[in-house]
């Protein structure tokens, strides 16, 4: 996949830009939170989010993912998942 920088983030642009469409990715992680080496896994699993979420960026021919909503929660005390969603857009004063 070809390397683009793509942002994302929590609030929105002040570049004037087009939505896209909307991206939402789930990722299941068995994690404790009090112990420092699944903390890791943690953020292991938001980087891998992370990089879904540009790829489907990129797929769409997109700029930014904005207004990304991020949620964890958890099933018991040890199965937890992390979700993020959010809006695809494509910067109109990009080429």
């Amino acid at each position: 996949m070809e390397e683009k920088n793509i942002i994302i983030t929590t609030g929105d642009l002040k570049e004037d830009h087009e939505i896209l469409d909307i991206v939402a990715i789930k990722e299941q992680t068995i994690t404790h939170w009090k112990r420092q080496a699944e903390r890791k896994s943690e953020e292991t699993t938001l980087n891998k989010i992370k990089q879904e979420l540009k790829c489907q960026c990129i797929k769409l021919g997109g700029d930014a993912i904005i207004n990304c909503q991020i949620k964890y929660y958890g099933l018991g005390s040890s199965i937890h998942y992390l979700s993020v969603a959010g809006t695809i857009v494509k910067i109109k004063s990009k080429n």
